[in-house]
């Protein structure tokens, strides 16, 4: 019988005594996937159904929104809150008609936050302030105070005119009319002078922010103040040097110009008139007539309030 060399001897047995391991291990291996597999994998269908919807609480300011997890078994689940933006990515949410800038200016000084529901990107606390809070049944009511066919989908060249002593708000195309609404104004005559006058602004504005969450159903927003008051509440004082150049600044720019001066602010085109009352300086409509103006009226459509 051949007899190898010593040193052939041991790389033999090395050689050999390494597939063994390999052998032992790949079978180790296998046992450990096929343990994982039959006790994890199939766990599964073990386990509750779970389906998480996500909601946002009515509130006036931003605030987070909460995953609402509902479990179809007795199986205890915590509920954990989720940021917003994740939120939001789940939610259906509605189109809106035109959305709410993002860069909007304080509150009137003199003004008290409402307890309302309803959520207000636009807080119109200013003259709007003192209005009436309506009721859930204001907000689905039928009521129109128009005279003329129902506007177009469309109009090409709009134009405002509110009559405050007729209490009357017309809209045109061009130069044709094509109706009127009934309208209440500030409770108090005049033009507008300074914040709280419960007075309507007259002179030539245009429409300076759209806000579909009004708490007054849907409101358009008035570029008051305009030049000629900004002049007037600087050469009496009720403004600064610095707060008159900010109010020409943004109505150059045609934007929304400062609305938390002493001249006041937040003079709206809005819903929820409910008849006659008057109102503390903005032009109500009833809802269904703020409904059908308001996506036909865009950014920047002149306004015209006569005494």
């Amino acid at each position: 019988m051949h007899v190898l060399p010593e040193k052939k001897q041991t790389m033999f047995w090395l050689i050999i005594g390494t597939e063994i391991t390999g052998i032992v291990v790949m079978i180790g291996l296998l046992a450990y996937k096929k343990f994982i597999a039959d006790h994890f994998f199939t766990s599964h269908e073990r386990k509750p159904a779970v389906s998480v919807s996500y909601t946002s609480r009515p509130t006036h300011s931003a605030r987070p929104l909460f995953a609402q997890t509902r479990v179809e078994s007795d199986t205890p689940v915590k509920i954990e809150s989720v940021p917003a933006a994740a939120a939001v990515a789940c939610v259906q949410s509605q189109p809106a008609e035109e959305a709410v800038p993002a860069k909007l200016s304080s509150a009137s000084p003199d003004a008290a936050e409402p307890s309302t529901p309803e959520i207000s990107d636009l807080n119109e606390q200013g003259d709007s302030s003192s209005w009436q809070i309506f009721s859930e049944e204001n907000k689905s009511d039928k009521n129109s105070a128009a005279a003329g066919p129902p506007l177009p989908k469309v109009i090409k060249n709009p134009k405002i005119i509110v009559i405050k002593s007729r209490q009357i708000l017309e809209v045109y195309d061009g130069g044709k009319l094509l109706r009127t609404y009934q309208a209440s104004t500030g409770s108090n005559p005049g033009d507008k002078e300074k914040s709280g006058d419960r007075k309507t602004p007259e002179g030539e504005f245009y429409i300076c922010v759209k806000n579909p969450k009004s708490r007054f159903v849907l409101s358009l927003g008035l570029s008051y103040p305009e030049y000629d008051d900004a002049r007037r509440g600087l050469r009496t004082g009720l403004i600064s040097q610095n707060e008159y150049s900010h109010i020409i600044s943004e109505l150059n720019m045609k934007r929304q110009p400062p609305w938390n001066t002493k001249l006041g602010g937040e003079v709206m085109i809005h819903g929820v008139r409910q008849g006659g009352r008057s109102t503390a300086g903005c032009i109500a409509l009833e809802n269904n007539d703020i409904r059908e103006l308001y996506p036909r009226i865009p950014i920047g459509t002149k306004v015209i309030v006569k005494p």
